[in-house]
């Protein structure tokens, strides 16, 4: 084992993204509800990390240096390279978001910041509600891994239920071959039954061919009749659509 090394990371090139986000109101141009749900599963625990900034000690032989097209300590995250089909446009928003990003760091730096206790209860609430429920958080690794330690650094052991229960949905992600072991970002299952399904009728296969009544039978089992999260932005509209995977 080598000399343990901390992964370091310049503050200027990470994003700003205030536990406070949670609290803003639907009313206000952005909340956590005008993304899209997977979007806001990995966001919501990710506030919680960015507020605490926990950081892991690793040996050298394990650092990931060999990703970045360039050294770590040449690299420049904060100012990338506007691809040119964006011209001036591209470059004043990238001034714009980066103006507004030195704005909010100052703010979280010196500001007494008085409702970041309450965000974090709100955001810890909001994860508690949705861990309980089988599937993992967002049906996606991305999320279920940001629930994992956002719930560590607030305090709950390994051995806690919400714990292992996302630990248990991102193993059943893993797919175990004879010489490799990898981890699946999600399951699409509703989603290739459906392009297969397409696919065997654009062949001229008979509607009413076993495979096709099969696949349609296994959807309709799938239909998600249940309100979720949408239904804040859109509480009149009744639910009746497929998840990506199995029933998130």
């Amino acid at each position: 084992m080598g000399e343990p090394v901390a992964v370091t990371v310049k503050p200027n090139g990470v994003p700003t993204m205030p536990v406070e986000m949670a609290l803003l109101p639907r009313r206000f141009y952005f909340d956590i509800y005008e993304v899209s749900y997977w979007s806001r599963t990995v966001m919501v625990p990710l506030l919680i990390l960015m507020d605490r900034k926990p950081v892991k000690f690793l040996p050298a032989e394990l650092s990931l240096d060999e990703l970045g097209p360039v050294p770590r300590e040449r690299a420049s995250l904060r100012f990338p390279r506007v691809p040119q089909p964006f011209g001036w446009r591209g470059l004043f928003w990238k001034s714009f978001f980066i103006a507004v990003d030195d704005g909010l760091k100052i703010w979280e730096r010196f500001s007494p910041r008085p409702l970041r206790k309450r965000a974090l209860e709100t955001a810890r609430r909001w994860l508690e509600e949705r861990l309980a429920v089988p599937g993992g958080l967002g049906g996606i690794y991305p999320a279920m891994a940001n629930a994992i330690l956002a719930l560590r650094t607030l305090g709950y052991p390994e051995d806690h239920p919400l714990v292992r229960g996302q630990i248990k949905e991102i193993e059943a992600l893993v797919v175990e071959d004879a010489d490799e072991l990898r981890c699946n970002p999600c399951n699409s299952p509703v989603w290739d039954t459906s392009l297969a399904a397409n696919a065997l009728v654009e062949s001229d296969l008979a509607p009413d061919h076993p495979a096709l009544r099969h696949a349609a039978e296994w959807m309709m089992d799938r239909q998600v009749l249940v309100p979720g999260d949408w239904q804040i932005k859109r509480p009149h509209v009744k639910p009746g659509a497929w998840a990506f995977q199995y029933d998130n």
